[in-house]
């Protein structure tokens, strides 16, 4: 399952962004776009970011993790939001303050597909001090694969 998330990877930059609700209506209606996901994904990803926010602080950047119910998957797949400024996400730990959000993970895997080693992984790779800022200036798919094959080598499966 991990290698299908990589192949089923996109990046959009996002230029001129002025809510979270219009960023994630971009990358929801990616997904949709790409057969991915499901019509009704992005009323789903709206409703249960309200109701369980998902921006993270990062020691670089802030960055959010939406999803959906796995009901609206059809493939695992991922679809990156990168913004040139940022919008402001409420936080995943529900006390801290707003997070301004310069990257957005939005993951879309089927209920039926194991995704806890991706998980990792991503997680892992948020840890790297510098691999929020590469995947930021550079914005390409190529060089998030990288980070992400090199971030699964170092996890405990």
């Amino acid at each position: 399952m991990f290698d299908e998330i990589l192949e089923n990877i996109k990046i959009i930059r996002i230029a001129n962004a002025k809510t979270m609700k219009d960023v994630l209506r971009k990358l929801a209606n990616a997904l949709i776009s790409e057969k991915w996901a499901k019509r009704g994904l992005v009323k789903a990803v709206i409703r249960r970011e309200k109701k369980y926010p998902t921006g993270l602080h990062t020691l670089t950047m802030g960055i959010a993790l939406p999803h959906a119910d796995p009901k609206w998957a059809i493939k695992p797949a991922m679809v990156v939001g990168i913004l040139d400024e940022p919008v402001e996400f409420k936080p995943m730990d529900g006390v801290s303050e707003n997070v301004e959000v310069y990257l957005i993970f939005m993951l879309c895997i089927p209920a039926d597909q194991p995704h806890i080693s991706f998980l990792r992984a991503l997680t892992k790779l948020f840890s790297f001090e510098d691999s929020l800022e590469k995947i930021h200036t550079n914005g390409d798919r190529e060089t998030l694969v990288k980070l992400l094959a090199e971030a699964s080598k170092n996890i405990d499966q």
